[in-house]
């Protein structure tokens, strides 16, 4: 009975602290953009600011990047 509740204990504690780390970005021109136009954008702003560490929060710098005139994601 201890085996179980020990397996069961650890079941749950890495399903709470497994989580994506996703960032979702729509384009908000009246254009057509299509994924290369978003990858072209991202490395432009991962070599200015430095790629979103995955478990962090994406920065807002980050999000202005993205959110300029020559892509306007958000």
């Amino acid at each position: 009975m201890k085996r179980l509740a020990l397996i069961a204990a650890l079941l749950i504690g890495s399903a709470i602290s497994a989580h994506a780390d996703t960032d979702i970005w729509t384009n908000v021109l009246k254009q057509k953009r299509g994924d290369d136009a978003l990858n072209t954008d991202s490395s432009f702003c991962d070599a200015q600011l430095g790629a979103p560490q995955n478990g962090t929060p994406t920065s807002a710098p980050y999000k202005r990047c993205m959110r300029a005139p020559r892509g306007r994601y958000g």
